[in-house]
């Protein structure tokens, strides 16, 4: 084989050569065969009998890398070849987790005349798992071939799915499958600890995703139902993620400590987007008007961390940086002094704003440190980046050169401490040059790069283990009058660092990691339900989304 191989090579070089292809075509084009010869014969699609009965799935002898293109590409060849041979017209095709990107779910094929719906239901033998009922979005793969990703099936355990088929409200194709769906990944709980329903309160509809389960890299995204039921598990390869984007067709996440991945609705990775020479953190955007990624970065080589902002071209996927905050914010940065102890991920960089959330108001970026307590709008991103405004306690900016850049309070009320998870949000019955800002104000006054800050000022903020009360910040700005102020609060649990919140479908979810729970409330503050989860340590956030044009219908 290998003596093939390289006999092979040196005829490929030998043409290349008559043809004028430089060296580095010569070595990419080889590198392109190669792969693609390796991913060829090292994945089979099989019958896996221990699953159950006509349930393929994806077999090698090998340790195959899913985030590669060449796997994704052979694996939708496979399955191509698979329905060639199936007879798809009286046999559908139902394949365990093809592309490796949900290890909760299944690739469902068949034939049928037109675009049907797809209803289906998942039972397992366990009173406490109610069934899981969903109608699948549906792709069109082939001339009278349609393809779902079906999700919802418990780890460990026989599942049971029923799919129906439907023309309207006739039933034209109905199918009962069993399985033995594998353990997860990392033997996440499947059933969380979860409060009753408070009396005449619904939860909203969607799935609760959790990121960084314990672990800053390594971490997959969890999805739970409103019953606290695993449903699907999104495997990562080096860290944690941060949150969810959705486009029409597709879901962006991030995979790794320099990339993200969009993935379709058949859980097929159709783009990478990679940013070598940067290591995220803390979280990403989508700034749809421009068509580009905006992440939190740490540059490599530098001495500093948590202190960049870099935007991708989703197009191009050219790398560009849009904002340094050593060079926004010179002043504040040579205040800062590295503590003896290091950082807080047990380096020697200077952790010295410690970015931790960001949000769009057009061009102009308001982002959040940490270590500040400071919620900064950067304008003019694209261009010549500058400070706008500071929204804080003034108090942290007393002996400042920016203190005139504080936006000032509009009535009496304690600033933001810690905070995490800021929003921007429009609002037509606004004034112009108004808008919301929310977020979860942790509550806790901590910055170990200025020992020179008192926080006595803040009332009732807590320490690293323990505190009275986290809050749902949500803060008017007036950019006009130069003013902000809070409009809404809502007492939650308290957590001093890793945590987040999010207004969606008119409740409010929030994140506690530090209390290992995630909270859903009704607009005006009422706890609907809550979440206990088992962690050595925490979770870092807590999102929800509807899946809808995505997973389901």
């Amino acid at each position: 084989m290998i003596k093939n191989k390289t006999k092979y090579s040196i005829i490929l070089i030998v043409i290349a050569i008559f043809l004028g292809l430089n060296f580095s075509s010569i070595h990419a084009y080889l590198s392109e065969v190669q792969n693609k010869s390796y991913y060829q014969s090292a994945l089979h699609l099989n019958i896996n009998s221990a699953m159950g009965e006509n349930i393929y799935s994806i077999n090698s002898q090998y340790e195959l890398d899913i985030y590669n293109s060449y796997y994704q590409e052979e694996v939708s060849n496979k399955i191509d070849g698979l329905m060639k041979k199936n007879e798809i017209e009286k046999t559908p095709v139902i394949i365990y987790n093809p592309y490796g990107t949900n290890t909760s779910s299944f690739y469902f094929s068949y034939f049928a005349d037109k675009d049907c719906t797809l209803e289906y239901t998942v039972h397992v033998n366990d009173e406490d798992i109610s069934d899981y009922k969903q109608n699948a979005t549906t792709s069109k793969v082939q001339e009278g071939i349609y393809a779902s990703q079906l999700i919802g099936f418990i780890p460990n355990m026989e599942n049971t799915v029923t799919i129906q088929i439907k023309d309207g409200d006739t039933v034209v194709q109905s199918y009962t499958y069993t399985m033995n769906v594998p353990k997860s990944e990392s033997n996440v709980q499947t059933k969380l600890e979860v409060s009753e329903l408070a009396e005449g309160q619904e939860l909203s509809d969607g799935l609760y995703a959790m990121f960084g389960l314990d672990k800053s890299f390594d971490s997959n995204i969890y999805l739970f139902d409103n019953e606290g039921i695993l449903r699907s598990e999104l495997p990562l390869k080096n860290y944690r993620s941060d949150r969810i984007i959705f486009t029409d067709e597709t879901m962006i996440y991030s995979y790794r400590k320099s990339g993200l991945i969009e993935v379709d609705k058949l859980g097929k990775i159709v783009e990478f987007y990679d940013f070598d020479g940067y290591k995220q953190h803390h979280d990403f955007i989508y700034d749809e008007e421009n068509n580009k990624f905006l992440i939190l970065v740490n540059k490599d080589g530098e001495s500093t961390i948590e202190d960049f902002v870099i935007a991708v071209d989703a197009d191009t996927k050219e790398v560009s940086e849009v904002a340094n905050m050593k060079e926004l914010l010179p002043s504040l940065y040579e205040q800062a002094l590295s503590p003896e102890e290091g950082n807080t991920y047990g380096g020697d960089e200077l952790d010295w704003i410690h970015l931790n959330s960001l949000t769009l108001d057009g061009d102009d970026l308001i982002v959040s440190s940490r270590e500040l307590s400071s919620i900064i709008k950067i304008s003019d991103i694209y261009g010549k980046s500058k400070v706008d405004y500071i929204i804080a306690d003034e108090n942290i900016y007393s002996d400042s050169e920016y203190a005139d850049t504080l936006l000032s309070k509009a009535s009496d009320f304690i600033s933001q401490t810690g905070q995490h998870a800021i929003t921007y949000e429009e609002d037509d019955s606004l004034e112009e040059g108004q808008y919301y800002l929310y977020m979860f104000n942790n509550n806790f006054t901590s910055s170990r790069t200025r020992q020179d800050i008192d926080w006595s000022f803040i009332e009732g903020a807590g320490t690293y283990t323990k505190g009275d009360n986290s809050y749902y910040y949500k803060y008017l700005v007036d950019e006009k009058e130069g003013t902000y102020d809070l409009v809404d609060k809502i007492a939650i649990p308290y957590s001093s660092i890793v945590s987040s919140v999010q207004e969606y479908e008119n409740n409010i979810v929030s994140s506690s990691g530090m209390s290992t729970c995630f909270n859903e409330y009704d607009s005006d503050g009422n706890l609907i339900r809550q979440f206990n989860y088992d962690a050595e340590k925490y979770a870092y956030r807590v999102f929800k989304y509807s899946f809808i044009g995505f997973y389901f219908k």
